[in-house]
This record gives structure tokens, sequence and C-alpha cells, in this order.
């Protein structure tokens, strides 16, 4: 299932998924910034179409470049090549006036860049988004280097925890966190998972836990926090009956509101928890 996606990245082949599993993955900040040969800060001048009419570079977008975060100098302007028309998977969205985080790769034999997974690699941004994603990438970059594996583990779960602290990359940090499988696009083999979840510790987990205390406005069939709040804290503390709670919420796709079961599934977990914090139960070592 894995090949016809990333042939798809790589050689611009235009399909329509025909079922939610042949979507293109969610990458997150961390993995986009491991992918990109250019991370740029960006106001979209303008579009223009090439005149291509197959592909996946019928649209010329010029992006007028604010800050780099990756990659050498690339001048005031660079062109990204990309097509508005996909429907599935979801194409990039460069339109004029946009301010944009935008993860790009030289395309082959061409000149200009594509964009890193399309949708996922580039990222509108209002002012507080584009605060925190460059707080949070600049951050990355310099505990990329560190080579120790038990310090470089705890530096990134830090990361992560940070990451908390702003919606725009909160989805990056608890996918990461609960250990999404990675793999490498150019030679399709599979990376080593991060497991950050083993590292957090007993104020890691009431800084989670507090998150399900807030009232849950929308929920998205994707990027539902709770569920994936749930499973983290379950696994790291191996509980039983959280791990069953954890299992039974039940996420719905595009709903304004939380539903009256996974409402109760909640608060049921948050009072388990507490009784677990009470107990002691927060403290134990995790790797």
């Amino acid at each position: 299932m894995l090949r016809p996606l990333l042939l798809l990245l790589m050689l611009g082949t235009f399909r329509v998924a025909s079922s939610p599993a042949e979507q293109l993955p969610y990458r997150t900040i961390r993995q986009l910034y491991g992918d990109a040969a250019l991370v740029v800060v960006a106001d979209v001048v303008r579009t223009e179409r090439t005149g291509e009419e197959r592909g996946w570079s019928d649209t010329r977008a010029v992006l007028r470049v604010r800050s780099i975060l990756k990659g050498s100098s690339v001048g005031d302007e660079v062109e990204v090549y990309f097509c508005p028309g996909l429907i599935c998977p979801a194409p990039e969205s460069y339109e004029a006036g946009m301010s944009v985080l935008a993860f790009l790769a030289p395309r082959e034999g061409a000149a200009g860049y594509s964009t890193c997974s399309l949708a996922w690699g580039a990222r509108v941004l209002d002012w507080e988004a584009k605060n925190a994603y460059v707080r949070r990438l600049q951050e990355l970059k310099a505990l990329l280097p560190l080579v120790d594996g038990a310090q470089r583990d705890w530096a990134l779960k830090s990361w992560l925890m940070r990451c908390l602290a702003s919606p725009a990359t909160r989805p990056d940090a608890l996918l990461d966190l609960e250990g999404i499988p990675d793999y490498d696009l150019v030679t399709e083999t599979p990376r080593k998972a991060v497991e950050p979840w083993r590292d957090l510790s007993g104020a890691d987990l009431r800084e989670l836990a507090a998150l399900l205390q807030t009232p849950i406005a929308s929920q998205s069939c994707l990027f539902s926090e709770v569920p994936r709040l749930l499973r983290i804290l379950a696994k790291r503390l191996q509980h039983p009956e959280l791990i069953r709670l954890a299992q039974s919420y039940q996420p719905g796709s595009a709903e304004t509101e939380e539903l009256e079961v996974n409402r109760r599934t909640r608060e049921a977990f948050v009072a388990i928890f507490a009784a677990v914090a009470a107990q002691g139960g927060l403290e134990r070592e995790g790797r």
C-alpha cells in the first residue's frame, strides 16, 4: 500500500484514492523537517498556470522568502510547482496573500521546488502559528545533532511537550508522542519508530491529562486530540481500566459537539487517572 503512495509523490502520477487507507499518510513537522531540503516561512506573491495539462506541476506559486529554517540561501523568491486541482490526496494550498510554512524539495530534472507530502508540507500561518512553528523548528534543528541515544530521546520528548503549548503544533506533538510509524520517502524503507511516550514523567502525564479537562468544541476524524491523549496516557501507565476506556472512545467525523458517550468515557478516564496520581502511580520510571 505504501509504494503507490510514494510513487505518486515522486513521479507525480495523478489518481483519486478509492479508500481512506490509500490517502497520503500524515507527516508531522518533525518528519517533514527531515524530508525537506528547504524549509521557509514565506508570503505567496502570486500563482500562475505553467501550461502543463498533466501531472502535478500545472501551477507555479511564487513565494517571497521571509526566513529560512533549513537549507541554503535561495534569494528573495522561490518558485513552487503544484497541482491545485487534485481531489485526493489533498493538494497543498498556495494563494496570493497567504503566509505559509513550506517544506520543499528540489524538483528532479527541473527548476524550482515541489512540496513535501502535498498539503501536509504547506502550513498556512497566522501570527500565533508562525511564532510557534518558527520557535519549535529552531529548537528541533538544535537537538538533531545529538548522538547520545538517551540524551536525544529525552530532548525529543521535552521538545514535543513544548509543542503541546500551541494549537498549531499540538496535533504533530501528539502523533509523535504516541509513536507513529515512520519511513523514508525516497528509499521507501521504514525508519526506526520513535517512542517518546516511554519517557513521559509524572509531570508530563499531568500536563497531558489537563488537556482532557478542557471542553471539546469540535472533532476531526483525523486529528481528534482526545482519543490520542487517552491512548498515550493509557499506554504509558499500563493501567487496565485506562486502556479499556481509551479503546472504547468512539471519535466521529466532523462532529460539532462531543458525543455524550464519549464525554462520559473521558470523564471516567480523568477520574481514574486522578486516583492513580493520588496513589503515586505516575512516578514509576518509563524507559
